[in-house]
């Protein structure tokens, strides 16, 4: 048998952990899981031990993605260190980063790192500012449109590879047009929309009220 080289990594470095309180999150309650906090986090040596392997695991290239929760918890200084570990254990291996983000903690800092280093970045964003609000607030019940519109324009300002990662819920699917159009006017060239269908936690032979049907999905039909 050959042994594949590995060609894409999916690295949760702070787990279920996240400073949104999204109401079709299907992740959030993982936290329950660790009940000491930040328990969940990734360790200075697991982290140096997965690059490591990662690396011995690669043939010539290998795609980094950096979800979770929210990764960006972490803080720069964590992302700094992948950097410094994939230089150490990388050599001759061309390796593509990947941070998927809500973008709240971004800041010029980040901005500059994150270019410097040639991160793509996957911004979750379900806009414009009505349907964001409507489901993705923080843990005081705010909306975070403003905060994350204001971090997206400062990467794509800075020329750095982002695309769009928008929820479809029964909600946002009334607004095909307007999002798809709203997301193109601010510099969106490369848009993902992912279906949001969850089981209704009071009844598990539901799907939640906020599900997007395949027939609210079906975006060819409403164009």
């Amino acid at each position: 048998m050959t042994n594949k080289s590995l060609q894409t990594l999916l690295i949760k470095p702070s787990s279920a952990d996240c400073d949104l309180n999204c109401s079709y999150c299907f992740y959030l309650d993982k936290a329950a899981l660790y009940p000491i906090e930040k328990a969940n986090r990734i360790s200075e040596n697991v982290l140096e031990e997965l690059v490591k392997q990662a690396m011995f695991k690669s043939d010539q290239s290998i795609g980094m993605v950096w979800q979770g929760g929210e990764p960006t918890l972490m803080g720069l200084n964590f992302f700094k260190r992948i950097i410094e570990l994939q230089l150490r254990h990388g050599k001759n291996i061309t390796i593509a980063n990947i941070l998927k983000t809500n973008s709240l903690l971004l800041n010029a800092k980040w901005a500059d790192f994150l270019a410097e280093y040639h991160f793509l970045v996957g911004i979750s964003i379900d806009c414009p500012q009505h349907v964001h609000d409507n489901f993705r607030k923080d843990k005081a019940g705010k909306g975070t449109w403003e905060r994350v519109f204001r971090n997206t324009k400062l990467l794509l300002e800075r020329k750095i590879a982002v695309n769009s990662l928008t929820c479809v819920t029964n909600y946002s699917a009334k607004y095909p047009e307007e999002i798809y159009g709203f997301l193109y006017r601010i510099g969106f060239n490369n848009m993902q929309f992912i279906p949001v269908v969850e089981t209704d936690k009071e009844d598990m032979d539901k799907v939640a009220d906020f599900s997007a049907s395949a027939k609210e999905f079906d975006f060819n039909a409403k164009f």
